[in-house]
């Protein structure tokens, strides 16, 4: 009988009773890119025509600036590799964040700003060839997937002096909500309203990211396209995500029998000028109706890496 079997990570590999089982340590490690951005940051005003670039948005009104944030962190609600097939299909899943863990777990919050690590024991959920004792049947997985869901991106930034008395519209229905403040020209918010204005064409914005087994980076509203039954991109059906190239696979090999592998997973954001501030209708900067969005594309500043030692 064939068994979908979930279980830890600290597995025996072979049947020997006399010998230790292999080990797998697994870290995941958060970081922001310091490729610098084509917008150089201003000081003061530097209103430029949007429409002539392409790193830009053209629907705000005119380009004010753009900022780094000193603080960016993610609260994470699932985080998985895949390989081709859906569990229901006998495909394998290594989950490292879920719904195993408490909401208000620590190692749930991915510090890209600051570069935290987190360790973690993750779970396996296997197909055909684990056997009745829980040890991992198959010697090699091709993990050609990758993806995290998140509820919210969180940021602290400094906006230009001339915001320190200016009331910005936009921000005002969300300063209700706990931990949204705007002090001064001190904002801590999270990215809802950066992100909402940038899909309203009907999409709603993505809490899903995927990566791997395309060649390009873009938006898929799987209320609209839902990927075959036996793809584990199946399970984002209903769900709107980014599905991305900037993924390399990786073969995983259960550890032998006293062996011990660590594995490295590295997501980067890179934040460098992630915020772009824009004129608004009035096309007049530093008044009410200027609006603050993520740049144009933001989620190809987001890759993946995995290291296995």
């Amino acid at each position: 009988m064939k068994k979908t079997v979930c279980f830890l990570i600290f597995i025996s590999i072979l049947s020997g009773c006399n010998k230790e089982p292999g080990e797998v340590l697994y870290k995941i490690s958060y970081t922001s890119d310091s490729t610098p951005s084509p917008i150089v940051q201003t000081k003061g005003l530097n209103i430029e025509d949007s429409k002539s670039e392409p790193d830009r948005h053209s629907q705000f009104g005119s380009f004010i600036t753009s900022l780094t944030p000193d603080k960016f962190t993610a609260r994470l609600l699932d985080m998985r590799f895949m390989n081709e097939n859906s569990i229901a299909f006998e495909g394998y899943t290594l989950q490292m964040i879920g719904d195993f863990w408490t909401p208000d777990d620590p190692r749930r919050i991915a510090d890209f700003s600051e570069g935290n690590t987190v360790s973690i024991v993750p779970l396996f959920w296997g197909g055909p060839n684990t056997g009745s004792d829980g040890r991992y049947g198959d010697t090699e997985v091709n993990f050609i997937y990758f993806s995290f869901s998140t509820d919210s991106f969180y940021q602290e930034v400094e906006l230009p002096e001339q915001y320190k008395t200016i009331d910005l519209n936009q921000l005002n229905p969300f300063l209700n909500d706990p931990g949204n403040v705007k002090i001064e020209n001190i904002l801590k918010f999270i990215h809802v309203p950066f992100v909402e204005m940038l899909f309203q064409d009907g999409k709603v914005w993505p809490r899903t990211y995927a990566f791997g087994n395309t060649d390009i980076t873009t938006y898929y509203n799987f209320n609209e396209w839902h990927p075959p039954v036996e793809s584990p991109l199946s399970m984002f059906a209903n769900l709107t995500a980014i599905w991305s190239h900037k993924y390399t696979p990786f073969i995983f090999n259960p550890p032998l029998p006293g062996e011990t592998k660590t594995i490295t997973t590295v997501v980067s954001f890179d934040t460098e000028n992630l915020i772009q501030i824009y004129t608004g209708i009035d096309n007049i900067p530093y008044t009410s109706d200027d609006i603050i969005v993520y740049a144009p594309n933001y989620w190809e500043r987001i890759s993946v890496a995995v290291e296995i030692n």
